[in-house]
């Protein structure tokens, strides 16, 4: 596999940097290769302890592959509360993902061709002893072992199935804050709301709501002589399509809260290109490119862009809107 083959070349040079010697560690999860002091490069094949740092920040690269990085808070003495809470971002080659100091933490290969090549910078001092485990599906660490045997949970569980097992058993939303409300889902009084064809939402009363203007409030006028930019929540529901589109001068960049949705981009050559987008993901629309958001899974997308709202051409569209703006669309 290509994978192994880059690390084979890694290996077989004998990697000095800035002159720390080249050194090859076995993993349960795979094989690292230290670069220098404080830059690793791992061929992660399963999945490290779920774990956490006090004194370092890292910094993961994905060279190759394909890896899922459970991330999440971590509650001193609630071992089930801290593994409920951790939420997957999907990493594709390219991506860059930072694990502050304090934040649980496992990546997990989930490559459908073998494993996945990951660059590590640590920032901070390196210390193997600054680990703070709370699962390990290797079981290396025997009182944390027993512990998790003893709560109920049978070994060797992957955290991928260890999450929703927890969850299930506590029967309590993840995403609830202290006062019962649920953040993903939770709209402040008076925000501005805007009905759509692909709507998945309702407010007091008001079905298929599908966006939900974060930084206006309700009767509120938009554009560039109110506010300098423009910040939206996006509700999608499962199998329906945004307007194939484009803007004259409309910017905007996408990020993916929930779901799964496919993104439709106009490369500079004219073709359109399709990138499936998991949770964690985001993709950027710069005018006058045509593009299309079709939701996969019932979706929530946060929106940014800057503040032409009433720039659109349409090219398409299923529910038979015209070109550009509709009046009602707006107001609210």
């Amino acid at each position: 596999m290509v994978d192994s083959e880059f690390f084979e070349r890694i290996i077989t040079n004998k990697a000095v940097v800035e002159g720390y010697p080249y050194k090859a560690v076995e993993r349960s999860w795979g094989t690292s290769a230290i670069l220098d002091a404080n830059t690793r490069v791992f061929y992660l094949t399963d999945e490290p302890s779920v774990q956490y740092h006090t004194h370092r920040t890292e910094e993961f690269v994905l060279v190759s592959g394909k890896v899922a990085v459970y991330r999440g808070i971590f509650y001193k003495d609630n071992p089930e509360k801290t593994i409920a809470g951790l939420q997957p971002v999907v990493m594709q080659p390219g991506d860059k993902l930072v694990i502050p100091a304090g934040m649980v933490h496992a990546p997990v290969n989930i490559s459908p061709f073998g494993g996945s090549m990951v660059i590590e910078i640590s920032h901070g001092p390196y210390d193997d002893e600054d680990i703070g485990r709370i699962y390990d599906k290797k079981g290396r660490d025997a009182s944390l072992k027993e512990k998790w045997t003893a709560l109920g949970y049978p070994s060797s569980l992957s955290v991928v199935d260890l999450v929703p097992l927890v969850r299930h058993k506590l029967a309590v939303s993840f995403r609830k804050d202290d006062k019962g409300k649920d953040w993903l889902y939770y709209e402040k009084d008076g925000a501005k709301f805007v009905t759509k064809p692909w709507g998945n939402a309702a407010f007091n009363g008001i079905e298929s709501v599908g966006e939900v203007w974060l930084n206006y409030r309700f009767g509120e006028e938009v554009g560039a002589e109110e506010k300098p930019y423009v910040f939206k929540k996006l509700y999608v529901k499962k199998g329906t399509k945004m307007s194939f589109q484009h803007h004259e001068k409309k910017r905007e960049i996408n990020f993916l809260v929930k779901g799964r949705v496919e993104a439709w981009y106009e490369n500079d050559a004219g073709e359109i290109e399709k990138k499936i987008v998991e949770e964690g993901g985001l993709w950027e629309i710069i005018p006058p490119k045509r593009h299309r958001t079709i939701a996969l899974e019932d979706s929530i997308i946060i929106e940014c862009s800057t503040p032409e709202v009433d720039d659109v051409v349409r090219h398409e569209d299923d529910a038979s809107r015209g070109d550009g703006r509709i009046e009602r669309e707006h107001k609210g």
